[in-house]
This record gives C-alpha cells, structure tokens and sequence, in this order.
C-alpha cells in the first residue's frame, strides 16, 4: 500500500502536464525502529476532544474494496471502516484530528490523515505543493503513527510520536509540531502546514481471512473530479473547496 504523496510537482513543457509525486511507505508489515518508543504503544487512552475542531460528515455505507479489482464473491463490509465524521484542529502548535465510524474499529485497522499545502511555483517553473500525513494503525495494546521510510534503502516505516486514543467508535490522534519529523525519502517535500490547506482522511478495515481490506475515503473519491477538502484559518471549506490556492493552475 503507498503512501499519499506529499511533494506534489506539476510541470508545463510543450502543452503537456507532468505529474510526479514522492510517495512512501504506509503502514507496512514490517514492525519495529529504532523510534518506535516514542508511539503510543503502552494503551490508548480516551479519545481526544479536540477544542474548536471543524467536522465533516461522510455517508453511510460507502466504503469500496481496497483491492482492485474488488475479489470475487460476496463482500464482507465491517462497519468499523464505514468512516461517519471526520473532526479537524490545527494550530501553530500541532494538530487533532477524530475518525467516528459505524463500530468500534479493532486492533488491524489502518486510520490516515493527510494535509497539503497551497500550490507554489518554483523557479523552474513547477508547481509544488508540500504537506505532511500519518498512518495511524490500531494494535493489540495501543496505536502506532508512521509515514515514508525510516531509512533510504530499507522498508522501515518511520514512526511518529503520537498521542493516541480510542472511546467506543471514535479513534483520534494527537502530534505536536515537532513530532512530525520529515521520513528519510520526503525530506524535501515534509513541511507542517496549519493556515491554509487541503485534506483528506481515510479508513482501512482490518484485513479478512483473505487479506482483503474495505476504505472508505473523505472526501470521497469516485469517477471525475475529487471534491477537495479545505482548512483555511481554523475553519471549513467545503468539501467542494473551490479556493484556488488548492489546485495546480
């Protein structure tokens, strides 16, 4: 599974549009780093309230399979990874983020937040838009946040310090600032944004007997264009956000 990108370059050359991303490693299968006793490994504590958070609603029973294509027979869909609400805070100083889904998730399944800048243009002329994100998976003593690689040239997933917290269906997360160190392979792209940018949130069910995963995305992706998200001075914008600043152009 790859991670969302987090340095996102689109270049105009002879009526063309490029576009290339740097992409990590999400949660993977391998466990451990040398890092991993800043997580919040110990227990969950009770999920966060996150202070003047916005939110935003997703529908029911719209999650898909993360397989594609979808397995044959007949889809199992937990409602743990049905994704209800989506409750976002961020200040200068770190940021909060809930996930309310149909169930209470269990230990398997794989929460993400990410957060992407406004575009700029470099002075070659692409366009640039730099963020940050974490994966945040649910274990059978706590929770663990990780992004990108720990090393270049290893799988390694690098780990995040985190304050995690689970009360019945509500999972949430908490990382400072300084927190979010930048992964080995995103060093030039990792920037923490907290003003004005685009996000999106996501939940992975726990894997069946198969393997198999159900995702239910915010916004929701589909055929055509991707409706955006926004957070532009502590409130809301959309999801459509029409704001210019959240497109290449």
């Amino acid at each position: 599974m790859a991670s969302k990108p987090f340095r996102r370059i689109v270049v105009a050359a002879s009526g063309v549009v490029l576009l290339a991303v740097l992409a990590g490693v999400a949660v993977a299968s391998v466990r451990g780093s040398a890092d991993a006793s800043l997580a919040a490994g110990a227990g969950m504590r009770p999920a966060e309230n996150c202070p003047g958070a916005v939110h935003v609603r997703d529908a029911k029973n719209d999650t898909r399979s993360w397989t594609l294509p979808p397995p044959p027979g007949v889809a199992v869909i937990p409602r743990s990874a049905d994704l209800l609400r989506f409750d976002l805070r961020a200040t200068r100083d770190g940021v909060c983020v809930r996930w309310t889904t149909a169930a209470l998730a269990p230990a398997g399944t794989t929460f993400l937040f990410s957060a992407h800048g406004p575009w700029t243009r470099e002075p070659g002329g692409a366009q640039v838009s730099r963020g940050y994100g974490f994966y945040l998976d649910l274990g059978p003593n706590g929770a663990r946040a990780t992004f990108g690689l720990a090393r270049l040239g290893s799988t390694a997933p690098h780990v995040l310090r985190v304050r995690a917290g689970q009360t019945g269906s509500v999972v949430s997360a908490f990382l400072r600032k300084e927190w979010l160190t930048p992964p080995a392979n995103m060093r030039d792209g990792w920037v923490y944004v907290y003003r004005a940018f685009s996000f999106e949130a996501r939940v992975l069910s726990q894997p069946d007997a198969r393997g198999n995963r159900r995702v239910d995305f915010l916004p929701e992706e589909g055929p055509g264009e991707i409706p955006i998200a926004g957070y532009i001075n502590g409130a809301l914008c959309g999801p459509p956000c029409h704001d210019p600043r959240f497109a290449p152009h």
